[in-house]
């Protein structure tokens, strides 16, 4: 899921199914995951950063569901008290991690999106939408600092 309309526009040729790409824009994101699953979910990750997404995996999970933080936080996190108490009284586990690990282990994440790519199940092509040669890497870091304009990936290159 994701709040810029922008990047869920792009994450539809991403990826072969899109079946489970919801949106906190174009509808109630609770719904879109109730139908999915009305008993609430056994794994969840949240990805975004942001209290609200973080407390909806929490809601979202099912009792002694595991919930993995995984994204940057935008700014600091706060949990209600209904939350906390979700938490407690569904015997949830919580988790963080940094964003990939690699030990050389074919089971490592960098192993499984190399994977992923060799298998054609995730279409990349479509994740870098700006492109700059190292001298205009001022620019490029601009872009991304001052959100001039919608992107996903900006690359840097050396020609």
């Amino acid at each position: 899921c994701d709040f810029l309309e922008y990047e869920l526009d792009q994450a539809g040729k991403w990826t072969y199914d899109t079946s489970y790409i919801v949106s906190f824009i174009r509808n109630n994101i609770k719904e879109q995951l109730q139908r999915i699953s009305e008993e609430g979910f056994d794994y969840l990750f949240e990805c975004v950063g942001k209290s609200e997404t973080a407390e909806l995996v929490v809601d979202m999970a099912a009792p002694s569901g595991q919930v993995m933080f995984v994204g940057n936080p935008y700014s600091d996190m706060t949990f209600s008290k209904t939350v906390y108490w979700k938490i407690l009284r569904n015997q949830l586990t919580i988790k963080g991690t940094w964003n990939s690990s690699y030990t050389k282990e074919e089971t490592d994440d960098w192993h499984y999106v190399l994977n992923l790519l060799s298998s054609e199940k995730l279409k990349t092509e479509y994740m870098i939408t700006h492109r700059y040669s190292l001298d205009k890497l001022v620019e490029g870091l601009e872009l991304m600092r001052d959100k001039r304009e919608d992107y996903i990936k900006v690359m840097m290159t050396n020609y």
